[in-house]
């Protein structure tokens, strides 16, 4: 997940706090040391309890497809994020082939998908949905509403990236299906002005809506417990 740090116009600075809350990382601001859940950026403790963080729409990619789309972006690259990434490496290679779910064990038990089953989780204030990831890589595109929001859920099997998207845009909904490739690029077209539609990044390339781009929405890659343990109340696609 990827948040703005800025609440009340002021960026405020975060650190490891060596904690879990059901099974998610804790993080503390240098300002307040409040304690922040990282699974759903909000403030649990201290002075900012109860504030949440922006959301910001990212995206899960190959570094070549990321290069691709934007050629000139800048990449940070620590001695101590690589010494974390071999750090990791073992445990994540062992954990991602269990059955263990997290390392406190499942909150909610919902079984309406295997614990680790991946999903891509929308959530507002509101409403919560998740979408199957193995569903998405043979269905491509799904229409759906969340409560009153319309979502266009894209699989990008190029890279094997899922985005969200807003299909209200420029004063109409759109209804989507999978088109395939066009001129190297994995498009969707909308069937109520038949433009077609990068699935990466939402811009139409081709089209009476050549240029627009579909607004990305703040969405989740999660274990299916994970996301449960956090929204329990959570709607299931297809269910």
């Amino acid at each position: 997940m990827v948040y703005s740090r800025t609440i009340q116009q002021e960026e405020l600075v975060f650190g490891h706090a060596g904690r879990v809350l059901r099974n998610a990382l804790v993080v503390y601001d240098s300002k307040s040391n409040s304690l922040w859940s990282q699974f759903v950026g909000e403030a649990v403790q201290g002075p900012y309890t109860g504030t949440k963080l922006e959301l910001i729409p990212s995206m899960i990619t190959t570094w070549s497809k990321w290069k691709e789309e934007f050629p000139n972006t800048l990449a940070i690259e620590t001695k101590e994020a690589t010494m974390m990434q071999k750090m990791m490496q073992n445990f994540n290679t062992s954990y991602y082939k269990s059955s263990t779910a997290g390392m406190q064990g499942e909150f909610v038990e919902d079984e309406r998908l295997g614990d680790k089953a991946l999903v891509i989780g929308y959530a507002d204030d509101k409403n919560s949905k998740a979408y199957e990831l193995n569903l998405m890589t043979t269905n491509r595109v799904i229409n759906d509403d969340v409560g009153t929001v319309p979502l266009a859920v894209f699989y990008h099997a190029g890279t094997n990236s899922t985005r969200v998207f807003d299909r209200f845009i420029m004063g109409q909904q759109l209804t989507f299906e999978y088109e395939g490739l066009k001129n190297g690029t994995e498009t969707a077209i909308d069937l109520e002005t038949t433009s077609y539609w990068n699935m990466l990044n939402g811009l139409c390339i081709d089209g009476p809506l050549k240029g627009a781009n579909l607004q990305g929405m703040p969405s989740h890659l999660s274990y299916w417990f994970a996301w449960t343990d956090h929204y329990p109340d959570t709607g299931l696609y297809g269910d």
